[in-house]
């Protein structure tokens, strides 16, 4: 336990000494993407959440973007 402890507190003291150098390299706050970079834009439409019962009566709940609003509906078991 102490062991994950100790590596966590490494791996955080670099990402916040990382921080600091690239707020002050770009004090805006805009990092400008490399030319090479590319990407996806994932807009989520629907949601499914699962939660297991006992007796397999699980609780299913199902959410989908409606225009602007998220409708939620129990699906079942």
């Amino acid at each position: 336990m102490l062991r994950i402890k100790v590596q966590s507190l490494v791996v955080r003291k670099k990402l916040k000494k990382r921080l600091e150098e690239l707020s002050k390299k770009f004090p805006a706050g805009e990092i400008p993407y490399p030319e090479f970079w590319g990407g996806y834009a994932v807009t989520p439409f629907e949601y499914e959440f699962f939660q297991g019962q006992k007796w397999r009566l699980n609780d299913r709940l199902l959410y989908t973007l409606d225009k602007d609003a998220w409708k939620r509906v129990r699906l079942s078991p």
